[in-house]
């Protein structure tokens, strides 16, 4: 009996281990460029302890300002990165000696973005810095529709986005007020959307930006609010962002 029962507990023990080693998969990481200033961009990465940066991550042709990359699988662990030319042959030399941004986590099983932000005049708040978004890549059911905001236009104060029908500006429900660097929660919609996004300063009725905005039912998305607000025209104007979290697929309007 005693035989048995010191068995029973040996076979407990190894199915416990076994049953408690098993470890994150990848994330599944993709890149954004939303520096409104800088040309198009790659970027380096190289795991912590690891001593040279081995390969650009996006190729062909890297990013151009307000586009984002495909997803690669990326084990999970804390990175430096390094933002460098599209041109560039290799790692050795980061775009107009921006130096490397270190602490990037990255977290297993997982879908990021990692977002370069900032501008490369920029100093203080508004200087090239890394954001880690967490993308939420389950969509509803149809017509069902997730959205969140995201505020990624480093001259841009506080803002409120809404709706605007005429001359009319309404808030969205539930209410989305953000400062530079803030996200909103994704929110979930009963049906698919189409509707004139706009934003306003908040705390005013200045109208900062909108734009006719469509997303289909079974969908789940980012806006980014991107760009400079003194400019109207060309690529860095300010301007609205839909991505796909599932895709890399992005509208850019107006």
């Amino acid at each position: 009996m005693l035989r048995l029962a010191a068995l029973s507990l040996v076979l407990a023990l190894a199915l416990g281990i076994a049953c408690d080693t098993g470890s994150a998969g990848p994330a599944h990481v993709r890149i954004a460029h939303f520096i409104p200033d800088a040309p198009a961009i790659d970027v380096c990465l190289k795991p912590d302890g690891t001593a040279a940066f081995t390969g650009k991550f996006v190729q062909q042709g890297g990013l151009n300002f307000a586009s984002v990359s495909s997803r690669s699988s990326l084990d999970a662990g804390t990175y430096s990165l390094r933002i460098v030319s599209a041109a560039a042959t290799d790692c050795t030399s980061s775009l107009n000696g921006l130096g490397d941004i270190g602490g990037v986590a990255v977290d297993g099983d997982s879908a990021v973005t990692l977002g370069l932000v900032g501008l490369l005049s920029g100093s203080g708040s508004s200087s090239v810095a890394e954001e880690t978004f967490v993308d939420d890549t389950a969509a509803p059911a149809s017509p069902g529709v997730k959205l969140r905001f995201l505020h990624v236009s480093p001259e841009l104060g506080q803002v409120d986005v809404g709706t605007l029908s005429g001359n009319s500006f309404s808030p969205l429900n539930p209410a989305v007020s953000l400062a530079y660097g803030g996200s909103s929660p994704y929110v979930g919609y009963g049906n698919a959307l189409t509707d004139t996004l706009a934003l306003v300063d908040t705390g005013t009725a200045n109208l900062r930006l909108s734009g006719g905005f469509s997303v289909g039912g079974g969908t789940v998305s980012s806006v980014y609010i991107v760009g400079r607000p003194n400019q109207t025209s060309g690529d860095p104007r300010l301007s609205f962002l839909l991505c796909s979290d599932t895709t890399p697929t992005c509208v850019r309007f107006p």
